[in-house]
């Protein structure tokens, strides 16, 4: 497809540079186009096929130097990898899909049609690519969601960061606001990292804590910045709260029906709802083959989103496109490189040759990282 490089990309912005950035016969082309950063890099004697990144929730559209997943491999190994910062911080997957699509479609303008073009993501970044993967079925071949929050988000979100806050309220209330509203001058440093150290120093509540959310000691801190700092700002892009627990019920405690009777309830907010399933709910319409990345002790973003997504699929007719490898690892997107070239190359002998993975653990060398 051809575009009109003059509408998409902002001369007074543009920043166009050729170098060589570490890489041996690799041109590499960063510039800005509609508000977001990218970067292009395009060995010199390209195999014909496209990588495309998509990143994870973020707070800054910069794209730094250290590059991003399988970028050593595919430049090395005559793929051109191009990927975006976007236009928009956090939960932006509109702006993440739009810039990464507009972002090929520059592509093709300026290097040619790609023979193969596959799209993979980390995190929110695996949202990204299954609706770029459903909303353009005929543009991407094959795709890589790492770690990716695929099911619906109204899920997502409630189930593992909606729900945390509420249940850390009922065991360390103090937070300013509520789980919905947050007051002026209210900091994640100040209002909750001392609540957060108090549970974490209290063996036994924290058990117990744990039992109820899943969520351990350790990434406790990382877990509550999503629970308030990316709530928030989830709230204010949707105009409102978009879920509900007043029938949700909360079990693994001492004593489920204290918990229960007190663990602060919230009605939804209509528009709030709309806007979130607007934005990204999966149709499980796809024609390409999709293998997912996702490891077992992932708290933040559990494997059982990918398992949704796959009922989803073979509600659809379309379940013998997806395969996913799990890694046996604690944390969120603890993928180490040897692991994305391992499912990368067999996703393309999937889409190229025909040869469909086999689920299961890809763990590097069969040695599993705890």
């Amino acid at each position: 497809m051809k575009i009109n490089t003059r509408t998409v990309i902002s001369c007074a912005a543009l920043l166009l540079f050729i170098t060589v950035c570490g890489y041996a016969d690799v041109r590499t082309e960063e510039g800005e186009m509609d508000g977001a950063p990218f970067r292009i890099l395009m060995p010199e004697e390209w195999n014909g096929r496209l990588v495309l990144f998509a990143h994870g929730y973020s707070g800054t559209t910069q794209l730094g130097r250290r590059g991003v997943p399988l970028q050593d491999y595919a430049v090395e190994n005559g793929y051109a990898m191009a990927y975006s910062g976007y236009n928009e911080t956090g939960w932006a997957v509109g702006a993440g899909v739009a810039c990464t699509e507009k972002l090929r479609q520059y592509f093709v303008s300026k290097y040619g049609d790609p023979e193969r073009t596959y799209i993979t993501g980390a995190s929110m970044g695996g949202t990204i690519t299954i609706t770029l993967m459903e909303t353009y079925p005929d543009v991407y071949d094959g795709g890589l969601p790492m770690g990716g929050a695929v099911a619906s988000p109204l899920d997502f979100w409630k189930r593992t960061i909606f729900d945390l806050r509420v249940v850390f309220d009922y065991y360390c209330p103090g937070i300013p606001g509520t789980a919905t509203e947050f007051p002026e001058g209210f900091t994640f440093k100040d209002n909750v990292v001392p609540l957060v150290k108090k549970l974490a120093e209290d063996k036994e509540k924290m058990a117990e804590f744990t039992n109820v959310t899943g969520v351990r000691h350790y990434e406790l801190t990382s877990m509550m910045w999503f629970a308030t700092e990316a709530l928030k700002e989830l709230y204010e892009r949707c105009g409102g709260n978009p879920f509900s627990n007043m029938c949700r019920y909360y079990s693994g405690s001492s004593d489920d029906h204290a918990l229960n009777e007190g663990v602060p309830r919230y009605e939804s907010d209509r528009g709030a709802v709309e806007y979130l399933l607007k934005h990204y709910e999966p149709t499980g319409e796809i024609k390409h083959p999709i293998l997912a990345m996702h490891g077992t002790g992932d708290t933040l973003v559990p494997v059982e989103q990918t398992h949704r997504y796959k009922e989803l699929l073979e509600k659809k007719g379309n379940g013998h496109l997806f395969v996913l490898k799990v890694i046996d690892r604690p944390g969120h997107v603890t993928f180490v490189p040897e692991e994305y070239e391992r499912a990368f190359k067999e996703l393309v002998a999937w889409v190229e040759e025909g040869v469909k993975p086999t689920p299961g653990d890809i763990t590097y060398a069969g040695k599993k990282k705890k």
